[in-house]
């Protein structure tokens, strides 16, 4: 579900020319969100919230002391009981009328600020420095949530205070347990005490200043100027996620100040939320950097090799948490025949974890959907199946290496004279990447940990089946719990049933599963980009420029471990193999007219598995096939540039998502998603805006 939205923004700037040689810049951004969505009522479940009950001695448990007695004898009000012991009542998936609708109400606000000068000097030298500072804060509230620690005092009280959430009341009459066939309400004075506000608060910060000039260094060379630039650059980023202790992690000082019951020590205080703990880091990044672009050949022309460049950069960075790197970059271009450019560069990249990656609190989630295969097999039990809950934990990770890639690209560009207007370009690139971030789905862990698990029973065929421990063979992110008798049982029968080389032994159930940042041994990737476009000669009916833009990715393997597996996510999970984008402007003297189509190839889901045969909607894999999407847009602009009230104003009309499309069905990978990949299409269907805008 989509939230309603009410945004504003506000940009302005202003350039001021002292004289011919400096001239000062500045903008300032300004961008405010609210928005509002409404989640159903929360649901009391002990599986997710660990055992929520109703005490034996609540007055409204039909199993309570209220109702049943060891001795049959009556309550000291006279009222009958039942002869039998009393016990507590686990509440399971239970919604109270009582409990309203959630409410989520997310501000977003975000600011940036920019002054600066620029110049010349020596005639042929530019410089320009500036410094820039932006803030983003975002608060997320969730009214209406239920307190954890409120609703268990509630559930356990022994008078008329105490909560009732089976929404009626019950006698014994005739010697027989009855409901009163009424609903019963609990009052808002037991109700109101429960509930609250959920509250999360994240910021962040970016605040740079840099320096650089460029300019020609020599001038007398044979093929042309020696051009250099150069620069440098001061950052400093902060990073804040803050929930207060009710909504984040509840320590023991926490449960004496808020008087929460100590059992929630390490939980929060809402139910079906689960615990987050808050981060607060930053780092300072120095960097220098140079370029130089050395002109090798020019010749007359109609020669076969017009001219020829090549160009170099370094960029030095000291990191305030990583320390120094220094990488460079090399590129040459050739000119031939006047028409027909030829091009190549390779460079190193150094890309430092950003602070969320690093220094993230630890979250606790509750899963489901997700098979444990190696068991389920065995016991058939659908805790071991896709209805069964798992904890999964994410966290930062402080040792985090940064990742660094070495990419090589060569292309050409050609624009026939026979045909002015038109050119075509394409190029090759490949990415090789070490110490790649990444994270681990749970689904991909528990796959690994199955096939780690059936390698570890082959390996050990030669041995008892009873005799093989498994204790230590399975996946490094997944923590089992240990093997109980009634583990030992269901293997025991599996295994009679089937010959040495197919039975399993036995391992416990999943106890939690780390979903935690690392950094992948190598990840490699390798495609082709194509670029059609022409543009008409201006007529009196205006100028006409249409471009195709297309990507091919061929190739997109990762690899966690040095020996470990090549995983290949080409046609996976978002990563489509084809990507394009077609546009046509037409624009005749102050009016312009804009069309663009963007096209999304299609792509498999591995979130949804099925062992069914392959059909139009199922790959080879198992995984669901994601269709592909294309979404269009339209503008119509009008640029007034008279003297009169009017000039310098741009008035623009359009649509988006002209045909109403709808994204393609998908879970996603990670489960996050609303039924949808993103960048698979718009699920706000079609849009209509007008926008003006004013230069003084």
């Amino acid at each position: 579900m989509l939230p309603a939205s009410r945004r504003h923004n506000l940009y302005t700037s202003l350039d001021h020319r002292f004289n011919d040689r400096l001239q000062r810049f500045s903008d300032f951004t300004f961008y405010r969100a609210d928005s509002h969505n409404q989640r159903e009522a929360s649901r009391i479940d002990s599986t997710a919230d660990n055992n929520i009950f109703v005490s034996a001695d609540n007055p409204y448990n039909p199993f309570g002391s209220r109702f049943w007695s060891p001795t049959g004898a009556p309550n000291s009000d006279g009222t009958v009981r039942l002869t039998g012991a009393a016990s507590p009542v686990v509440l399971t998936r239970v919604t109270l009328p009582e409990f309203r609708p959630r409410q989520i109400d997310v501000r977003s606000e975000n600011y940036r600020a920019l002054a600066g000068l620029r110049g010349t000097f020596f005639d042929t030298w530019n410089w320009e420095t500036a410094a820039v500072y932006s803030r983003a804060e975002t608060v997320d509230l969730e009214s209406n949530a239920i307190k954890e620690s409120q609703l268990r005092d509630a559930a356990q009280r022994t008078d008329a205070t105490a909560l009732n959430p089976f929404m009626t009341t019950f006698a014994v009459t005739n010697g027989v347990l009855t409901t009163n066939g009424q609903p019963f309400v609990n009052p808002e004075s037991v109700i109101a005490p429960l509930r609250g506000t959920f509250y999360r608060r994240g910021e962040t910060t970016l605040g740079s200043w840099d320096f650089r000039v460029n300019g020609t260094l020599f001038d007398r060379l044979p093929a042309g100027p020696l051009g250099l630039a150069a620069g440098t650059e001061y950052r400093r980023e902060t990073y804040i996620d803050f929930r207060d202790a009710e909504s984040g992690r509840i320590s023991a000082a926490d449960t004496q100040r808020l008087g929460l019951q100590t059992r929630l020590i390490g939980d929060n205080n809402y139910i079906q939320v689960s615990p987050s703990d808050n981060t607060d880091a930053k780092r300072n990044l120095s960097a220098v950097f140079a370029e130089v672009a050395v002109p090798l050949y020019r010749d007359r022309a109609g020669a076969l090799l017009q001219s020829a460049e090549f160009s170099s950069a370094v960029r030095f960075e000291r990191y305030s948490d990583f320390g120094n790197t220094t990488k460079p970059k090399f590129g040459l271009s050739a000119r031939l025949i006047d028409w027909v450019m030829l091009r190549g560069s390779y460079n190193e990249a150094f890309r430092a974890p950003n602070l969320a990656v690093l220094f993230g609190g630890n979250v606790q989630r509750s899963i489901t959907g997700i098979n444990d295969a190696y068991r389920f097999s065995v016991t058939n039990a659908s805790d071991d199946g896709t209805t069964g809950r798992r904890i999964s934990l994410r966290a930062g990770n402080k040792a985090l290496k940064p990742e660094e890639a070495k990419t090589t690209t060569f292309g050409f560009v050609i624009e026939p004279p026979a045909l002015k207007g038109f050119s075509i370009g394409f190029d090759v690139w490949q990415i090789r990447q070490t110490d790649a971030i990444t994270r681990l789905d749970a689904a991909d862990i528990i796959a690994q940990d199955t096939a780690l698990l059936l390698a570890a029973n082959r390996t050990q065929v030669g041995s008892p089946i009873g005799n093989v421990n498994l204790a230590t063979a399975g996946s490094p992110n997944l923590i089992r719990n240990a093997v109980t008798a009634a583990d030992t049982a269901a293997f025991a029968a599996y295994n009679a049933t089937r010959p040495r080389d197919q039975q399993r032994a036995a391992v416990g159930s999943v106890q939690s599963i780390s979903e935690s940042y690392l950094n992948a041994a190598r990840r490699n990737l390798a495609g082709f980009d194509f670029l059609v476009g022409y543009r008409t000669p201006k007529t009196s009916l205006g100028t006409l420029r249409a471009t195709v833009e297309a990507s091919y990715l061929r190739q997109f393997e990762e690899q966690l471990a040095a020996n470990g597996p090549v995983t290949d996510y080409v046609w996976r999970d978002g990563n489509t193999r084809w990507k394009g984008s077609a546009s046509l402007q037409w624009k005749l003297s102050d009016w312009t007219a804009t069309w663009v189509s963007d096209y999304t190839g299609r792509t498999q889901d591995s979130f949804i598995r099925t062992t069914v045969a392959a059909s139009p909607d199922i790959s080879s894999s198992g995984f669901l096939i994601v269709k592909d999407s294309w979404l269009s847009k339209f503008s119509l602009a009008r640029e007034f540039t008279g003297k009169n009230w009017l000039g310098g104003t741009t008035v623009r009309v359009g649509v988006n998502n002209v045909f109403n499309a709808e994204p393609p069905f998908a879970l996603g990978a990670s489960s996050d998603t609303d039924g949808y990949l993103r960048g698979f299409g718009d699920p706000r269907g079609r849009a209509y805006y007008l926008e003006v805008s004013r230069k003084f």
